[in-house]
This record gives C-alpha cells, structure tokens and sequence, in this order.
C-alpha cells in the first residue's frame, strides 16, 4: 500500500492537489493511504511510518517546505519528494533534497499524472530485490545498493554501497549481466566495467567518479554515446 502526504497550508490547493492524487490513484489501481496537512510542524509531528510521496508546499507560512522536506529526507531517505508552488523561482531549493520534480500551481494539472507515475515508478523501484548468485548462495540486494559490475573472461565482482563496501564474486559474463541490469539503469562504460547511472556524480570522456569516490575509466572510443546515454537517463528522472 502506497503511503502518501499533501502538505499546504491552503485549503484550496490541498483539496485541489488532493483530488488529482486521488484521481491519479484511482487509474492505476492501487491501494494507498492519503494524509493531508496545512502545516508542515503538524506533517513532521504526525508521523507513525515513514510515507512514500510526499507532495509539499515550498511556500508555507508557518515553516519552510524545504526544511519540512530535508527532516523527512533524514529520517526516512527513501521517500520520494515532489514540491508544488505557485513560484518559479524556488525551483532551485529542490536539488537540496534531491526532489524528484518541481511542480507549479498554474501548470498541475497537465503535468500532475506524468509526475505522480515517476514517483509510483521510484517507489516500485526500491522496494524491488535482484538476486547476485554466487557458490555460497543467493545474495538479495536493491538495485540502488549496486555501485558498480566488474567484469574479468567469465567471472564478474559486485560492488556494493553499503558499511563494509561488500563485494560478490560470481561465475557469469559481464554481457549476461548486462543483458539483465541494462533496462534498470545501469551503463556499459568500459569493457569490463557496468555503472550504475544512479551512482555517477561526475562524467567526462575519460573517467567517472562515483557518489562513494570510486573513479571508473570511460571509454574513449564510445565516450559520445555513453554521455549521450546518460543524459537522456538523466533528463528522464
């Protein structure tokens, strides 16, 4: 079951917001749980379980929705964040909290469905496992826990994100792997290195660094489409 907050102090926009969700919702079929809130100190005191979406007011009167946004990003880092204002010119504030868009009141309702199915996208997303088969057993992981594929002949090491940086050793190509990993964001970036296109902070045409500092080569030959992929990836958030 989805679980989804509206924050905005206006009762207009909140029921306004609050029947698209519903309407949204109501397509595709799925079971949710809908809390609406005029105030972000009522939305942070009210929480029992961490939400999924959250849709936000950047202009509250009473608290900042940015603040608002970057408590709930701390205590649940999973949710996705969606911010809906009347003003352009906070727009900016949203990569602080890593939102996922950024909405405006006089254009919601065009956009709204095509927003709310990227974030029942990214929901759907964390909570799928992909198993690494190794001698010892199956190792289920997140896809967004995946840094990056090594790839050596016939065998290939995991990198992980995690406390320990864990690594798994696994008897399969890097192209079998490819052939799975390839439609979940992941990149051929060099012969024997697959990325995780979630996990690159920087990219040129001859190497790539990772959010935990990893540097990765880039292939020269291929750099034009590999940065071309990766920006189309990007721009698709």
């Amino acid at each position: 079951m989805l679980r989804i907050a509206i924050c905005d102090d206006s009762q207009l926009w909140l029921q306004k917001i609050e029947t698209l969700t519903r309407g949204y919702l109501k397509k595709i079929n799925v079971k949710y749980r809908l809390d609406l809130y005029q105030s972000g100190e009522k939305l942070l005191k009210s929480i029992t379980s961490p939400y999924d979406i959250a849709l936000l007011d950047v202009d509250l009167h009473s608290t900042n929705g940015i603040e608002v946004a970057s408590q709930l990003r701390a205590t649940n880092p999973q949710i996705v964040l969606i911010f809906v204002s009347e003003y352009v010119e906070h727009a900016p504030f949203g990569y602080e909290v890593d939102a996922i868009r950024y909405l405006l009141k006089n254009h919601l309702e065009q956009a709204f469905d095509r927003v709310m199915s990227e974030a029942v996208k990214k929901v759907r997303e964390k909570h799928l496992r992909y198993a690494i088969v190794t001698d010892a057993g199956n190792v289920m992981v997140k896809f967004e826990d995946i840094l990056y594929v090594e790839g050596q002949k016939r065998k290939v090491t995991y990198h992980l994100q995690n406390n320990n940086r864990a690594s798994y050793d696994c008897n399969e190509s890097l192209g079998d792997v490819e052939a799975r990993l390839g439609t979940q964001g992941f990149l051929r970036t060099y012969r024997t290195i697959l990325v995780n296109m979630r996990h690159i902070c920087f990219l040129n045409r001859t190497h790539l660094t990772l959010t935990d500092g990893t540097d990765l080569p880039v292939s020269k030959q291929n750099s034009n489409e590999i940065m071309q992929t990766y920006n189309l990836w990007v721009g698709a958030l």
